[in-house]
């Protein structure tokens, strides 16, 4: 099994809005204004994600940015810390 996209230390404005958008949307709608987790902290194993807090991350991400991420592509591990999500949603076309 392919491992989830792991992002370049040189992705620039663009990898840091979606960054930003993603820490903001964790803080904001999942955890209610408590501190964000680290960028590698692991969203399920925190009880920041489950699988309703993954359906409204992918909706917040088809909002912002249009992006889908087609069911048969759709694996946890992608989505495990903010820095895999914000990669995952880069590598399908999130600005």
């Amino acid at each position: 099994m392919p491992q989830p996209p792991v992002p370049s230390p040189a992705e620039g404005a663009a990898g840091d809005a979606v960054d930003a958008a993603m820490r903001a949307f964790v803080v904001d709608e999942l955890l209610f204004g408590d501190p964000a987790p680290g960028p590698d902290d692991d969203l399920f194993e925190a009880g920041v994600l489950d699988s309703m807090g993954l359906l409204r991350l992918l909706a917040f991400a088809a909002e912002a940015w249009g992006v889908q991420i087609p069911p048969a592509e759709l694996r946890l591990e992608a989505f495990q810390t903010l820095r895999r999500a914000a990669a995952t949603l880069r590598a399908a076309g999130a600005r």
